[in-house]
């Protein structure tokens, strides 16, 4: 649940639609094993976080994407002061 979690903060396309599709296959795992359907609840289980692992590496390679932006941004816009 926690991968889910944080996928869904990816904030952009499909990170946060995974991340919430993941979050609703958890949300299933406890009602399934409640009414015996333990075959059901397992395989929500896994993928939950098989689609909570995918979420979690899209919002990692989001947020080096923007924190790499960020530092050429601001590299340019030192170089260009000091010109």
């Amino acid at each position: 649940m926690v991968f889910n979690i944080l996928g869904i903060f990816g904030c952009l396309g499909m990170t946060s639609i995974i991340g919430i599709i993941g979050l609703i296959f958890a949300l299933q795992v406890s009602s399934k094993w409640h009414i015996g359907d333990y075959a059901g609840a397992e395989s929500a289980a896994n993928t939950a976080k098989i689609l909570g692992i995918i979420g979690l590496c899209c919002f990692v390679v989001t947020a080096l994407f923007f924190l790499f932006y960020v530092l050429m941004f601001l590299g340019f816009g030192v170089s260009a002061l000091m010109m």
